[in-house]
């Protein structure tokens, strides 16, 4: 088995392969907002090995329309 990905390699990777197995075919949950903690979570599941994992996103800014 593929070695897993660290959290760097992931984000370097901008979270488009299975962190498991590397596997670029991936199913997305509809995200959840944590207004507490400015954070947005997203559940994924790799269609390959079915590995299982959430996805971290925080607040870093905004931009002016």
């Amino acid at each position: 088995m593929k070695k897993m990905m660290t959290d760097a390699e992931y984000v370097a990777n901008k979270g488009l392969q299975c962190p498991r197995c590397g596997h670029g075919e991936l199913d997305t949950k509809d995200p959840e907002f944590n207004n507490i903690g400015a954070k947005i979570t997203v559940a994924v599941t790799c269609r390959e090995c079915e590995y299982e994992y959430v996805e971290i996103f925080h607040l870093t800014g905004y931009l002016d329309k």
